[in-house]
Order: structure tokens, then sequence, then C-alpha cells
């Protein structure tokens, strides 16, 4: 029997409203998009903010957006680039935050894991809904010294991912000023001045330093001089202006790449935290690689172990940090780890008078290319309980720090109770279960390119859409 057309209105209508209430359903219950509002938890995820790149150096990095001082949209602040160090103004578009997607019933059948990017109601105004990392689970004390994490006295290490999105940088020889004479590398005017400073052997430069070549009889060093570059504070770009002067950072990374052949004896890196030097050496005449720690005289070899032999002349990537109490070493397919301790004192104490440092190293004949220096994340530990003040939190209570920890409000800066339902009141510092709305999992639509810097139309930045990796 044919439809008359009222009946396949109606049933055109039917279809509608049962897809609005599985529409409704999935948004209440399964997934639910948020955009981002704030630079909190920058560079991983970002607010309004603006994309900018440096007039000098190329480089091109994120400013957070805020509406006090940014009074016009289209203008960012004076700001600093994160490699070169350039004090530049730029205008810029503002850019919207990133929109993310999360699972709301995710919790309902596993336990939060530590590391999530979470989303929950602000426990001091519970009408606000906040994104933020999870490092602490119900019943455990938490302990932020010298901007690490520690968990009923012990060190918790960031997973592999979540590492690999925290580190910040400090220099890149891809990323050198085209007109280093102009004096805007400090605000007292200064020039910029090339910050590798050599100790030993005969370096030579080319391409105005971005292929660095070497020839020693010995083991030869390019020290990182973070006085004249960048320094390991923990400064954030997208913060324009730091709102807190920055502690110094400790955990430190190298990476470049190495072209070595059979005049090559020795490639590696070293790293200098409380005083202690940490050695990251691949030896190809014996075909080995090492950790190796030196401390008041004496040289202690942490861990070893093979490599296969490299025949004529290749270019080698070379990694080397030292994150969270742990050394990491990696030469091409090959890789070392070791674990310096677990506890507060284990590997030394913090110290104003022991700067980190960080060095590139070399034996023989060899050509350096990429050379790139990071620092790890760093929590700040200013605020409502310092470092010698741990956090303990009770059952069914969790504590949430952002990645941009200089400009988050979080359970380190909280000052008054949580607001919680018939009145009841939360601890300090503490985010409640009963407050946690799920876990962010994915950036579907970061923030929005335009076809022209006045245009309207949004385009999807697809090369920005990523999972968001958590414990």
């Amino acid at each position: 029997m044919k439809k008359t057309p009222l009946a396949a209105f109606a049933g055109a209508i039917e279809w509608i409203v049962v897809a609005l209430v599985f529409a409704l359903i999935f948004r209440g219950f399964v997934v639910e998009a948020f955009k981002i509002p704030t630079g909190s938890m920058a560079p991983t995820l970002r607010g309004d903010h603006f994309h900018l790149t440096c007039h000098q150096c190329g480089k091109q990095f994120d400013v957070g957006f805020q509406a006090g001082r940014n009074r016009n949209p289209n203008i960012a602040k004076f700001t600093k680039c994160p490699v070169c160090g350039y004090l530049q103004r730029v205008a810029a578009r503002r850019t919207g935050g990133d929109r993310i997607l999360v699972l709301k019933s995710l919790y309902q059948f596993r336990e939060p894991e530590r590391w999530d990017v979470f989303v929950f109601k602000n426990p001091t105004e519970p009408n606000i809904n906040y994104i933020k990392r999870l490092v602490g689970l119900p019943g455990e004390t938490i302990h932020l010294y010298d901007g690490d994490l520690f968990i009923d006295g012990e060190i918790a290490r960031k997973p592999e991912r979540v590492l690999e999105e925290m580190w910040m940088p400090v220099y890149s020889s891809d990323f050198l000023p085209a007109r280093p004479d102009q004096p805007k590398f400090s605000k007292d005017g200064a020039k910029w001045e090339r910050p590798l400073k050599e100790e030993g052997g005969n370096w030579s430069y080319s391409r105005q330093g971005r292929i660095i070549s070497c020839s020693s009889e010995g083991i030869s060093e390019l020290q990182y001089d973070s006085d004249t570059g960048n320094g390991f504070g923990a400064y954030y770009a997208y913060n324009a202006s730091p709102a807190y002067p920055g502690e110094i950072c400790s955990d430190l990374k190298m990476e470049y790449q190495a072209q070595v052949s059979g005049d090559t004896l020795k490639v590696g890196a070293s790293i200098r935290k409380y005083g202690r030097v940490y050695r990251g050496l691949v030896d190809l005449e014996k075909q080995k690689m090492f950790l190796i720690k030196s401390y008041s005289g004496k040289e202690q070899v942490l861990a070893s172990r093979d490599i296969p032999e490299l025949e004529g002349e290749r270019s080698v990537p070379l990694s080397f940090n030292n994150a969270d109490y742990r050394l990491s070493l990696s030469f091409g397919e090959c890789s070392l780890e070791h674990i310096l301790g677990s506890k507060i004192g284990d590997i030394g104490k913090a110290r104003d008078n022991r700067k980190p440092q960080i060095s590139l190293l070399s034996s023989g004949d060899a050509v350096f290319r990429h050379i790139n220096i990071w620092r790890d994340m760093h929590y700040i530990t200013y605020g409502v309980k310092r470092g010698d003040e741990p956090f303990e939190l009770g059952e069914d209570e969790f504590f949430a720090c952002g990645d941009n920890s200089p400009s988050s409000a979080d359970s380190r800066l909280w000052d008054i109770e949580g607001i919680g339902n018939n009145g009841d009141r939360f601890p300090i510092g503490v985010v409640p279960r009963e407050y946690v709305s799920g876990r962010a999992f994915m950036v579907y639509w970061p923030g929005s390119l335009k076809f022209k810097p006045e245009g309207k139309l949004p385009i999807p930045n697809i090369g920005q859409m990523r999972l968001i990796y958590g414990g």
C-alpha cells in the first residue's frame, strides 16, 4: 500500500526524533565535545591563542590570548621566541581553542589512571568545567619537589608518550637568527651570540652553524651556555611574559644527527644535574654504548650494551636525556636505560649554585646536524602547600595539575575548600570523584586555520588532529 504524503512526513519526523534521542543519550553518557577555554594545559591543549612565526629564525610557536592583556584580538603582546630568544611584537589573528572529545562513561568501567587528561567540575566553582592532567589517586600522598612528582615517597615517571608531549624547546641548530646583529635578544638590547661553547678539539661551522664538524683525538665537548642562550628556567613561550620568574629545570634532553665514518671514535652527550655528570657515550671502536656517572673525581659505568658494527659513512640519530631520575640513550635502533633512584635525595638535592648543563661529546672525526635541546615540563611548587608539605588524598579524592604549570589554577593553588552537594565541603586541593566527568581522548578540531587573515570561514587543521595520551 502506497504511503500518503502525510504518513511519509510523519515517518520522517519519527526518525528525526529517534536520531535526536540517540544523539542526546550519546552526548550525555558516552562522548561529549568540549572547547579548551584557557592555556593551562598548553602546549598539549591550547585555548584561544596566536599562532606565530619568529621574524628571526622562522620557528613557529603559539602564544595564549589573554582577554585582560590583549585588547586588540589581532595583535599578540611582546613575545620571546622559545628557540632563538628574539623579542618581538607580532600582528596575528586570534585562533580559537582546541576542541576535544571526552569519554564520559569510561570511568564507569575502569578506574582513572595517573597521567590521564580528564575533565571535572572545578571544586571551588562547580558550575565551571576544568581540564587538567590527573597526577594523584585516592589514598596517595603527593609531593612536588624540584619540578618532579613523588607518590608516597617514590618518583612517578611519565610514560614515554606523555613525556614526549611535555618536552619544551630550548635550542635548535635548525632555527638560527637570520640577523643576529639586531639588538633584540634580551631586555637590555644584547645581540645574539652562539650559545655553544667549545671545550677542546677543532670545531668548524658551515651553513651559518647548522652543520658542525669536529676533529679531535680525545673526547671534546660542545657545551650549551644557558647564560648566553635560552636558560633552563620553567619559562613557557605560550605565556608571553612569564607570570613567574621560573624555577630551574634540570631534566634535559639532547638530540642530533651524527655523520660517522671509520674515523669516528666516540659520539655522545652529557648532562649535569645536582653536581653529578651523566654521560651517554657510543664507542664505535669497541662497538658498545655506555651510561656513565662522574662525581667527586670518580667515574662509574651504570649500564652498557653491544651495538652492531657500522660500515662506511652514514648518518645516525642520537638522543640522550635525563628525566624523572632515569637516563635514556638511543643510537640508531639501539637503546639503553638506567634508573638513577626513586626517592628524594637518591641522586643529590637541588642547589642554587649547581646549575644544570648539557653538552655534545665527540672524539675522532664527525659531523653533526639538527642539534636540539629540550627541558622537561616542570611542576612549579609555589602556592598553598610548598614542596616540603605533601598533599594527602583521602578515599575518592584526586589531584590535578595543568601541563602549563606557571599558568594553571589547579590542585596546587586552590586556597579554599571545595563546594559539594547538600552543603558538603571538600578538602583544599582535591577533586572529588563525583565531580569527575570523563577522560579526554582526541583533539578532533584543533585551532582553526583561515583562508585569509581577515577571513571568517574556518578550515580544519588536519595536521594537528591527534589522540591525547595519558596513563
